[in-house]
């Protein structure tokens, strides 16, 4: 995800995925993909193994998913494991990243057309940890400065939060929260 081109600054999973062999975007402005002549209505998107029916902001233009808050992201484009019923052209899990369990990092970055935010950290100390990542566009702030659309307002926020705690060796409970 690093290593492909930003739009507006923004890294971007899902312009990402349409870069590979077999994958196309639905349209030039949709952040929604088409694998193998199948529609974007085939494929289940999955965030922490919780179904994603709209991935986009602004009519597609901007994906739903902060890259500051995605860990991996596995696209099943041909047989389909089991446990992804319901999909019959594609599956794409996302998850999500689990905060630092040993220090306390942050950070702040702004793009030409939005700024986010993340902090992340131990609650337990090698056992429990946190991370909060937020998103908002300023596109409204542009607005104001013309006549005609100066009393509209055309942004998009998204928070996503994070907290994972390791039972044992084998156990782990994590709970996800996206807006």
């Amino acid at each position: 995800l690093k290593a492909t081109p930003s739009l507006f600054g923004e890294n971007d999973v899902m312009r990402a995925i349409q870069l590979l062999l077999g994958v196309k975007s639905e349209s030039d402005a949709s952040s929604s993909f088409q694998v193998r002549g199948g529609t974007a209505a085939q494929n289940l998107i999955l965030y922490d193994n919780a179904p994603v029916y709209n991935v986009g902001h602004l009519a597609g233009l901007f994906s739903a998913f902060n890259d500051d808050a995605l860990g991996s992201a596995t696209l099943y484009k041909g047989l389909l494991p089991a446990q992804y019923g319901g999909a019959s052209s594609a599956v794409l899990d996302l998850t999500g990243r689990t905060g630092n369990k040993h220090d306390w990092h942050g950070g702040v970055s702004i793009g030409l057309l939005s700024a986010k935010g993340t902090i992340e950290g131990p609650i337990v100390k090698d056992k429990a940890s946190f991370l909060v990542t937020a998103r908002r566009t300023y596109l409204d702030a542009f607005l104001k400065l013309t006549d005609d659309f100066r009393n509209n307002t055309l942004y998009f926020y998204d928070i996503n939060a994070k907290l994972d705690w390791t039972i044992g060796q084998r156990d782990q409970l994590f709970l996800s929260f996206f807006t």
